[in-house]
């Protein structure tokens, strides 16, 4: 069900909101620091004991992410991951000349975001 928004979202990339908890999930613009509901891509988020404590940029995460890239493909992956930048993400797994393996990582970790 997931996998058939994800078109949608690595179109326009989505604020993250970082949790008290460390979790980060991608949000709608206007998300508030304090927050209890989150707006998501995918609907709303409501974490009664884990609020936001901040909201992040994407495009300065990517930015900052982006010279692993070429030099260690799978910690690219995984840091995008685990920062919650799930648009970036989906453009990797739509590359053409993407490697095999790179590819079952990048596929991997999409779907631990459909869970």
């Amino acid at each position: 069900m997931l996998l058939l928004a994800l078109p949608l979202l690595a179109a326009s990339q989505h604020p993250v909101a970082v949790l008290r908890s460390g979790d980060r999930v991608p949000c709608r613009p206007g998300t508030a620091v304090g927050s209890f509901l989150i707006e998501t891509p995918w609907g709303r988020l409501a974490g009664a004991a884990d609020p936001v404590v901040e909201v992040v940029d994407p495009a300065a995460e990517i930015e900052l992410l982006r010279p692993i890239r070429a030099s260690d493909p799978a910690a690219w992956v995984g840091r995008l991951a685990e920062r919650g930048l799930v648009g970036p993400l989906v453009a990797e797994a739509d590359r053409d000349n993407l490697d095999p393996d790179q590819r079952e990582r990048v596929l991997a970790a999409l779907e631990g975001w459909g869970r």
